[in-house]
């Protein structure tokens, strides 16, 4: 065959007469069957002509220099019949870029025909300083060639040579996508000691506190994948409920993740207090040092009492088996306010106890109220001031008081004194001044027969 095709063009060659091939002559025939091997002829032509043609450029030459029939609009692809000629000239001088292929790394590659670009797109993290593009066109030639790596960094440009010697440049650009990475990797609140679990397949994050944890003013800290997150990371938020954080990668696209906080049960949930001053009584108590009984408190080590519902001045005191607690000797109810706060550092929610405090009154007693000369009379004391003095009184039958007479308390506030009666007959009394505290008994009156 003359490459040059200078023979006779024929066009629309229609066939009159059908037979059934049994007399060796030509026959009409329609259909699929009959394109296909018109169709694979004219590709097999276009090789012979250009035996460098990929199969590509060979299906752009047949197809894009067809001729339109509207007799197949919509019955075919192209609603065109194929057109020999018009292929192998197309193929004389074209010059075209068909695609090109960065070894496998191609996210789009996009061919501009009229401005004779290509401009691919690869993924993010590629680097372009050395990649080795796969270069198909109906060209004779390329330069530079195919499979020869080159610098993508910017634009390179490569001009393709027809059959017939014409030239074609083209340049092609290689960017590289944003990234679209937009996860959340770590979160954390505050300085809690469990860090939030990840769901990446739901796009939730659950994280737990211990009980007692503020959650309306928590500040997370974010670790993401991505641009940007909002709200952003180090901000306060309210995790009362569920906060939804949307992160934005490279690209501009996003992901929102749920994150909840979930409390902790109440360890003191059944926790319970109460006085026991050892009489028996839980409510009223006349003496100044009382023992807590403590009941359902787990593994807390420590307990605060306070009569002020804010612990001022109240320290924490260790949990012991026995631990008693000074009410101060003042008569009334007094309120009390408690917590305990357990081996992790949790605190307890606040126990309130009312003690009706009764004051013991300070009595005087002598051995016998009628007493003889020579008898012994003792005379006593009780509920004064401990470790402390008592200045007694003692009257005279005819009027008036002898010199006080001062005795020392016990530590339990008593005293107790004994003599022979030598005082003459009569009525007498007698009482006490506490003189810590000031205070004065009633008089106490005895006989002297």
């Amino acid at each position: 065959m003359d490459n040059n095709h200078t023979g006779c063009t024929i066009d629309n060659i229609k066939i009159k007469t059908k037979g059934d091939g049994s007399t060796g002559d030509y026959e009409y025939w329609s259909g699929t069957s009959m394109a296909a091997p018109h169709v694979s002829g004219l590709a097999a032509l276009a090789w012979a002509y250009k035996l460098n043609l990929s199969a590509a450029a060979v299906k752009d030459a047949v197809i894009n220099q067809g001729d339109d029939d509207s007799s197949l609009t919509g019955r075919t692809l192209t609603g065109k019949r194929i057109n020999a000629n018009g292929t192998l000239n197309y193929l004389k001088s074209a010059k075209q870029i068909i695609v090109v292929d960065l070894t496998a790394i191609s996210e789009s590659v996009i061919v501009d025909d009229v401005e004779h670009t290509v401009v691919i797109s690869v993924p993010y993290g590629t680097s372009l300083t050395s990649v080795v593009p796969t270069i198909d066109h109906n060209g004779a030639s390329i330069s530079p060639a195919s499979g020869v790596a080159q610098n993508f960094t910017s634009s390179v440009e490569y001009t393709v040579t027809a059959t017939d010697a014409s030239t074609q440049a083209w340049t092609v650009s290689v960017t590289v996508l944003a990234n679209t990475a937009k996860e959340i990797t770590a979160f954390s609140l505050n300085d809690l000691a469990e860090d939030g679990i990840i769901d990446e397949a739901g796009h939730t994050i659950a994280i737990n506190v211990s009980y007692g944890t503020n959650v309306v003013d928590l500040v997370p800290t974010i670790t993401i994948t991505g641009n940007s997150v909002s709200p952003a990371s180090g901000i306060a938020q309210d995790f009362t409920n569920p906060v939804t954080y949307t992160v934005t990668a490279e690209n501009d696209s996003t992901q929102a993740y749920a994150v909840t906080v979930t409390v902790g049960e109440n360890p003191f949930a059944v926790a319970k207090v109460k006085f026991r001053d050892g009489s028996g009584s839980s409510k009223t108590t006349s003496k100044t040092k009382i023992s807590l009984d403590f009941s359902g408190i787990g593994n807390s080590t420590e307990f605060i009492i306070s009569k002020s519902a804010d612990f001022s001045g109240a320290s924490w005191r260790a949990i012991k088996d026995s631990t008693k607690v000074t009410i101060k000797k003042k008569s009334g109810k007094q309120k009390f306010y408690i917590k305990f706060r357990n081996a992790d550092g949790i605190e307890s929610q606040v126990f309130t106890k009312t003690l009706q405090y009764k004051v013991s009154k300070r009595v005087l007693k002598v051995s016998k109220k009628r007493v003889s000369k020579g008898d012994i009379l003792v005379e006593s004391g009780k509920n004064f001031s401990k470790n402390s003095e008592v200045v007694l009184y003692f009257s005279k039958p005819g009027g008036g008081y002898y010199a006080p007479k001062t005795v020392t308390t016990s530590k339990k506030g008593a005293f107790s004194i004994s003599y022979r009666v030598n005082n003459p007959p009569g009525a007498y009394n007698w009482y006490a001044i506490d003189k810590k505290t000031g205070k004065t008994t009633k008089k106490l009156k005895y006989t002297i027969k």
